[in-house]
């Protein structure tokens, strides 16, 4: 039995070495044409009092999510240009300069950031910065 134990030890020694040098997956690239268009979708967010730190809500009325929609017009040198309209809030629609590396866009300027993953047809990612974080969720319209 000792003879049966020492070989599973070794082995399995030896698989989690070779695990430990392989190459974590790297998201594939993705294309201009598959970037261009139009994605809608979603934002959701809470806001709290004060400082942006919970216990407690605020007690005033805030939008805490919403329809949110990403025109991309034009991919270039890992550049991204396009426009994001946010219905309802202060500032309803601007434009964009964003960069790409790999299958992530991010933009934002030296108070909000924003970084979308894409995946296939979907974007996923998040708003950091401002009175409280998002979520976001986008399909590409067909």
């Amino acid at each position: 039995m000792r003879r049966h134990a020492g070989w599973f030890i070794a082995s399995s020694t030896l698989i989690l070495l070779m695990l430990a040098f392989v190459p974590a997956s790297i998201p594939a690239p993705v294309s201009d044409a598959q970037l261009l268009g139009e994605w809608v979708g979603t934002w959701t967010g809470t806001l709290f009092q004060g400082t942006g730190v919970p216990p407690r809500p605020t007690p005033r009325s805030v939008q805490n999510n919403g329809d949110y929609r990403v025109t991309i017009t034009r991919v270039q040198g890992g550049m991204v240009y396009g426009r994001v309209q946010q219905p309802g809030l202060p500032l309803p629609e601007f434009d964009f300069v964003g960069t790409l590396k790999e299958n992530v866009i991010s933009f934002g300027n030296e108070r909000i950031q924003t970084q979308l993953t894409v995946t296939g047809d979907r974007m996923e990612g998040t708003r950091l910065g401002g009175p409280m974080p998002w979520q976001i969720s986008l399909q590409k319209k067909k």
